[in-house]
């Protein structure tokens, strides 16, 4: 266990740059490896701790052939490569779908970070907390009142009883104190140097390493250094007084659930992984761009992963229908049905049946969203010769396109596809 997992994290200096030695696509497999039994039991215990990101099976030679999923990023062994995961319909714009996905917006970079098969995983990730971090302290760190229980030599808020009287018996000449104080010590605040540490251990830009590195100094001056769990994560509250935190919280988020960290000390080879579901990603992009193209429609409103009428009713185990969005009327009818699929190549059928369940559920027409794939997938059935079912892709993988122009991109793309069925005007 590093030094971090156990609580006491410490900032090294960095090892040399980090490369990428292989590199694979989603729903691939590699050649065969001679990967040793640390790297087998990373692989288990971390990587897979939750689920399958990174699968692999073992030849007749003993020899390990890695097998890729829906999940890219990248996944540094303690023994053996480091494996970089492409997505296969991204193009140069996996950093900008990721900001898009997650409602980051903010950016104040002089040129956009692409992420493209080959390049570090990790810098693109690191580029968008930097700009994050330059962000959040242009606004000020945000400070909260938190209990202090400490010996002081004059009285201070209450006394502690208890510890008055273990600690300086009935004449003591200090004061045992309660009391509330004002910092920047916050969870949330040590959350983000706990990233900030981390990716300045990883990068493999000594750019990036050098900003990210003032900006642990700078945070250090008011905040501790300490491995924060992702549980505590989950309890920070997002105000009006600290709502310049929502959007490097969700970065953060991503890097302490998805970073294992082994062998963190100066000197060893690093041991780390971070991966994103891209299902999830292309999911939160749909949603996303079908909100904003319906925004200005005050009659019309979008529900993400919403429960809709089931075709199947009774039964001792319900049968849940739960299309990616729906978008609804001033009556709160369904009037759009549709889905997000993140997959590449023809068309499954499976895919087709479910939308149609999902359609005929609410007697409405659906949009079935791919990414982009050449425009294979574009066409239009019909459900029971009344309700039209458009396959459509999106324009994931434009190239020459900063974050702005994919972002309008996609609503376009989404807006027009919706007028298409003569919903009502766009």
């Amino acid at each position: 266990m590093d030094q971090q997992s156990k609580g006491h994290p410490t900032e090294t200096p960095a090892t040399s740059s980090i490369q990428a030695e292989i590199t694979l696509s989603e729903w691939s497999r590699s050649a065969p490896l001679d990967l040793s039994e640390r790297d087998i039991e990373m692989i288990d215990n971390e990587v897979n701790a939750d689920r399958t990101q990174l699968d692999y099976d073992h030849n007749q030679e003993g020899q390990t052939e890695l097998r890729t999923t829906h999940y890219v990023g990248i996944v540094s062994l303690p023994d053996g490569p480091v494996v970089e995961i492409a997505p296969k319909a991204a193009g140069s714009n996996l950093l900008s779908l990721l900001r898009y996905a997650r409602a980051i917006d903010q950016s104040i970079l002089d040129t956009e970070t692409t992420v493209s098969k080959g390049r570090e995983f990790l810098d693109a990730i690191a580029a968008l907390y930097l700009d994050e971090l330059d962000t959040l302290m242009r606004h000020g760190l945000h400070t909260d009142y938190q209990r202090v229980t400490d010996t002081e030599k004059y009285l201070r808020g209450q006394v502690d009883t208890q510890r008055q009287l273990q600690r300086q018996g009935v004449a003591g000449t200090q004061f045992e104190c309660r009391y509330d104080t004002l910092t920047a010590n916050t969870v949330a605040n040590q959350a983000i140097l706990y990233a900030t540490s981390i990716l300045t251990r990883l990068v493999s830009s000594l750019d990036l390493r050098q900003q990210l590195k003032r900006h642990s100094i700078r945070f250090r001056r008011q905040v501790d250094l300490r491995a924060v769990q992702h549980h505590e994560l989950q309890q920070i509250e997002v105000t009006r007084l600290n709502e310049h935190y929502a959007d490097i919280l969700r970065l953060t988020e991503l890097i302490i659930q998805n970073i294992h960290m082994d062998n963190f000390t100066h000197g060893e080879h690093p041991s780390f992984s971070i991966l994103v579901n891209m299902n999830r990603v292309f999911e939160s992009v749909v949603e996303r761009a079908v909100r904003e193209a319906v925004a200005d429609i005050t009659q019309w409103s979008v529900e993400g992963q919403a429960q809709i009428n089931g075709l199947v009713t009774g039964g001792k185990y319900p049968v849940n229908m739960k299309p990616d969005f729906v978008i609804r009327n001033a009556d709160d009818e369904v009037i759009l049905v549709g889905d997000a699929k993140w997959k590449v190549g023809k068309p499954k059928q499976s895919d087709i049946y479910q939308m149609s369940a999902y359609q005929l559920a609410d007697d409405v027409p659906g949009l079935l969203v791919y990414p982009a794939q050449g425009q294979q997938n574009v066409t239009e059935y019909v459900v029971r010769d009344e309700h039209k079912l458009r396959l459509i892709e999106l324009p994931t993988d434009k190239e020459r396109m900063d974050f702005e122009q994919l972002a309008t991109l996609l609503r376009d793309t989404v807006s027009d596809e919706i007028a298409a069925f003569g919903l009502g005007s766009l």
